[in-house]
């Protein structure tokens, strides 16, 4: 026999009875060339004269004029098929079966499929029909009966041989054949690297695979009618996400002129026009639906050719799919590192072909990674990558990071979507060139939009009962703050609305919430003898959340199901040794199959959402107090970002015990921190003991030794020092920062306010300008929208505030009635707001600049303070300081820990906390952060405008400085320009004081 060749396709030989199997051998045909290979079979019998059993044969084998196969198909159902006379005396194997005779004696691999027993099958097309048929025909011979009989006999036999090793799949019709003929060539493949095929493949089955796993959202706990999870199509529940415009720039690095006034938050799905992006939302954000979503959407444009669909996404012809998990394609390369055919080097862009070809294999589908490079290569695709933040450490994000931007450089046609934490995603792990959007809080209309459709949802054919159950569940959403903030989150809403279905009520914090969604999952499981009861499962499952989290290589968001019964087989302590961990994998088989707070995949598990591992493992710290000093504090893992929402829920579940446990762990948090040396250290512990008290603001919870929180935040202080903020990172500083603020932020006391006032002497300046030689050259004036070219102003002496005017400074304005008292709104307004947009949710968090106010309302504010707005000419100077600088961060490159922009941390910070941004006389957050309202009207105001009955000139375009967190660094410079109507508001915008203003002379 030949060897194989690899300078030609692999050759199956196909087969199968003819007349009865037709449409089965077109699908196997067609399956083999999907994936390369070149089929063979009875047609293709030469017409040489042989007799056609040795011809037959021939293209089995191989002979001098025709290469061998390479491995056989064969396909039976009830047919035996023709039985060749040139056979030794009493042998009569068919011809199917001497066929696959010679291919093991070649030394051929045989592929069997039968057909199952269990399917329906036409009568017409089994052996013992030919009986019948003669008989009604009146041609019935005993000849034939004891033929057919000896046929049916020998059928067995030949099923028989074939059970014995050599079966792959069975069947019911054409299309299920076609799948587990693909699944066993590609897996041939696998076996055989010799051969390099080129396939085209046909992706109508994994398009149609994958659009079923993202064609719904799973509601847990929800119970409706049997109890078990219920499923929504995605279509229905789906509510748009939205993020702020991710802008284009010009040569300058400025606004277009079309761009310049600030504009609306879009839906997230607005920013898939940039090829590559990052999408980070916080946990429960709505990222990963966000992605299923865009996937169904690919996934429909291609197999419906929808060009909505098509539209939607931004392509002008049906993008290919690919959605993974990182943490699967990280697994992947770890286990495949080394081995025949795998990529050699651990960033290579190969790795992604070589993991889709694998993973949809155990689907069943059968496309190779040649099929999968050339969707990547050639495109259009739309690559979608979830969870970059469950690596499990620093080291192994960076190196996730790292491969997909080699990725994205190979794969050039493909749009790459990534999604993250926002706290995973920093410093080393950021994507330079990617475009970021990060997901904003749920505004009153989506919550709306949301109930809306869960109600319908609820009741399909009962729209009284729908409208009835929206007007109680919108209502025990108002009743409390606490709730309303909770109900910003995607995830906490649903959460929220499953609570109140089952228990017409809702919990009053983050931890009761996520207790009351465990307990009706566990509760849901059907009734089976033998069972363990619903508290008993969910203190296993804490167990195994522990043993992830405390990983020895670092937390795990997914683990093989052998490592995870490991870790509770403990909990079988009275059974035998050598039963406990076959008891356990029977358990979470169980519950991947019941409850859904664990899913599995393959040979591993994980939580259904991160949140949930979380929770338990606050659950399982809770439980063992004991626990506390080697796990958090020995090891440091306090200190490490992956446990930070573990220690706030923690606050949480320890408070529904008794405050007193709250205690003991917010006073080992102090004394922990005291004993540390390291600014970085203490401001971490500040801000993990900040975190558990906005978590039980509801409470409200107060420390147990005052005194002492108060020298930690006290020390803490340095974190708005210019030097000794270097020897913190600016995550850790801006959480800080906000516990600060929520303990009461010394730096706005009332006694040290007029502190918060710069001097600014008079003198001129060049105002537009980006430094002063472009001054000099008399500056093209398109750096400034309203073709005003860089000029000279004159200013008095003025004060300007040090800080943006914080949401602590603002509430006094409306706790003194400042909506309420007509003569502060001077500018018109009165009466259209009663407090700054998404006011509940700022408010916890008082040293933060006040955003969501329009013109109207800072001016309001103004007055009452005895104050302006800051002119354009004035706010300028204040940036520019004495050196006339382009921006306030001088001639540094503009970076994530020098101040608050382009989405980096993904909202506004504490004002102060990039000390090293502020300039020479000490001003704060002229660049980033929010943008600042200025008194001055953008371009020549010419008194035609139209205007808004809200007052007087509203209709016109105020100026904005500053650029905010929302905003690259170019919007940032103080020369640049925004404009925004003066009734308008946004997330990003607040507002500066200036005193002693005097008219500037130009």
């Amino acid at each position: 026999m030949q060897k194989p060749n690899s300078r030609r396709k692999p050759i199956v030989f196909i087969s199968s009875t003819a007349e009865d199997l037709k449409e089965f051998r077109q699908r196997v045909q067609k399956a083999a060339l999907s994936l390369g290979f070149h089929p063979r079979g009875m047609e293709d019998f030469p017409a040489n004269g042989k007799r056609p059993l040795e011809a037959c044969l021939e293209l089995v084998s191989g002979s001098d004029s025709e290469a061998p196969s390479d491995l056989l198909v064969v396909v039976s159902a009830y047919r035996y098929g023709w039985v060749p006379e040139d056979q030794a005396p009493d042998e009569h194997k068919s011809i199917t079966w001497l066929e696959c005779l010679q291919a093991e004696e070649s030394g051929l691999e045989i592929l069997a499929f039968l057909v199952d027993k269990s399917a329906p099958w036409d009568e017409s097309l089994k052996e013992q029909h030919r009986v019948t048929k003669a008989l009604d025909d009146g041609i019935a011979t005993p000849e034939l009966l004891q033929e057919v009989q000896r046929n049916v006999k020998n059928l067995k036999a030949f099923h028989g041989w074939l059970s014995d090793g050599r079966i792959r799949g069975t069947f019911a019709n054409p299309d299920q054949l076609r799948a587990e003929v693909t699944a066993a060539l590609h897996d041939w493949l696998k076996r055989h690297p010799e051969f390099e095929v080129e396939a085209e493949g046909d992706p109508s089955h994994y398009l149609r695979s994958l659009r079923s796993q993202t064609a719904y959202i799973d509601i847990r706990g929800l119970q409706v009618g049997s109890g078990k999870a219920s499923r929504f199509p995605i279509e229905e529940l789906y509510i748009a996400l939205k993020t702020a415009p991710l802008q284009n720039r010009d040569a300058l690095g400025v606004l277009s002129p079309d761009r310049s006034e600030r504009p609306e938050p879009i839906e997230l799905e607005t920013a898939l026009s940039h090829r590559r992006l990052v999408v980070t939302g916080d946990p429960g954000g709505g990222k990963t639906t966000f992605l299923r979503r865009i996937c169904q959407l690919a996934c429909r444009s291609m197999l419906d050719q929808d060009a909505q669909a098509i539209e939607r996404l931004g392509f002008e012809e049906p993008p290919f799919p690919i959605l993974l998990r990182l943490s699967d394609l990280q697994d992947h390369r770890k286990s495949c590192k080394g081995r025949r055919g795998a990529p050699t080097v651990w960033s290579s862009p190969e790795w992604l072909p070589h993991f889709l070809a694998s993973e949809w294999a155990k689907e069943k589908v059968a496309l190779q990674a040649g099929f999968f490079r050339k969707k990547l290569q050639n495109g259009p695709a739309l690559v979608l990558l979830d969870g970059l933040d469950e690596a499990p450490n620093e080291e192994e994000r960076q190196s996730l990071v790292h491969w997909i931007e080699e990725a994205s450089t190979r794969w050039e046609s493909c749009r790459i979507v990534v999604i993250s934490r926002p706290a995973a995603y920093r410093g080393e792990s950021t994507l330079p060139g990617f475009a970021h959007a990060s997901i904003e809080d749920l505004d009153d209309s989506a919550i709306e939009t949301f109930f809306t459709r869960w109600c319908q949802a609820l009741y399909p054919v009962q729209p009284d009962d729908a409208e009835r159950h929206q007007a109680q569940l919108t209502g025990a959403i108002r009743s409390r703050p606490e709730i309303r903030r909770l109900a910003r989150n995607p995830v906490m809403l649903t959460a929220l609305a499953v609570v109140h279905w089952n228990e017409t009520r809702l919990p009053e914090q983050r931890a009761e919430l996520y207790d009351s969604i465990l307990a009706w999952l566990s509760r849901s499981r059907p009734s089976k003898p033998g069972r363990i009861k619903p508290e008993r499962c969910i203190l296993i499952l804490q167990n195994l959340a522990l043993s992830m989290h405390c990983h020895p290589q670092g937390r795990r968001t997914q683990v093989t199901r052998y490592e995870a019964a490991q870790s509770i087989a403990g909990d079988w302590r009275e059974l035998p040794q050598e039963e406990r961990l076959a008891t356990a994998e029977g358990f979470l088989r169980r519950e991947e199959e019941d409850s859904g707070i664990i899913v599995g995949r393959g040979h591993e598990v994980r939580f259904w959402h991160l949140t949930f591992q979380e929770h338990l493992t606050a659950r399982a710290l809770a439980a063992r107090p004991d626990r506390w000093p080697g796990i958090l504090f020995e090891s440091g893992q306090i200190y490490q970002p992956e446990w930070r929402e573990v220690i706030s829920l923690l606050g949480g579940v320890l408070q529904i015990q008794g405050m007193e446990r709250v205690d003991s762990l917010f006073s080992a948090l102090l004394d922990d921190a005291a004993q540390r040396d390291f600014l970085q250290e203490k401001a971490c512990a500040a801000g993990l003991l900040g975190s558990i008290l906005r978590d039980l603001s509801f409470v409200p919870y107060r420390a147990p030794d005052p005194s002492k929180y108060q020298r930690l935040l006290d020390e803490c202080m340095a974190v708005f020092d210019r030097e000794r903020s270097k020897e913190v990172s600016i995550e850790t500083a801006i959480e800080a920062a906000e516990a600060i603020g929520q303990a009461g932020d010394p730096r706005f006391d009332e006694d040290r306010l007029e502190q918060n006032w710069v001097e600014m002497p008079a003198g001129e300046f060049w105002m537009g300008a980006q430094d002063q030689d472009e001054a000099d050259r008399n500056f093209d004036a398109q750096a400034w929208k309203d073709e005003r070219p860089p000029h000279r102003v004159y200013l008095d002496a003025y004060r300007i505030g040090r800080y943006p005017v914080t949401v602590g400074e603002y509430r006094r304005f409306i706790e003194a009635g400042g909506y309420q008292e007509e003569e502060h709104w001077r500018e018109g307004g009165f009466g259209h707001w009663k407090e700054p947009w998404l006011w509940e949710h700022q408010s916890h968090y008082p040293n933060r600049p006040v955003m969501g106010v329009s013109w109207l309302e800072a001016a309001a504010y103004a007055h009452w303070r005895g104050a302006e707005l800051a002119t354009e000419a004035q706010w300028e100077r204040a940036a520019r300081g004495a050196e006339g600088v382009k921006s306030s961060w001088g001639d540094r490159e503009p970076g994530a820990d020098l101040f608050n922009f382009g989405r980096n941390v993904g909202h506004p910070t504490s004002v102060g906390i990039y000390p090293r941004e502020s300039n020479q006389a000490g001003i704060c957050d002229l660049s980033g952060n929010v943008w600042e309202w200025c008194r001055s009207w953008y371009g020549p105001y010419d008194g035609k405008s139209k205007r808004n009955p809200l007052g007087p000139g509203s209709g016109d375009r105020r100026v904005l400085r500053g650029g905010s967190w929302s905003y690259d660094a170019g919007s940032c410079r103080a020369s640049n320009r925004g404009r925004y109507r003066p009734f308008n508001r946004g997330n990003d915008v607040g507002f500066r004081l200036v005193l002693a203003d005097r008219s500037a002379k130009t």
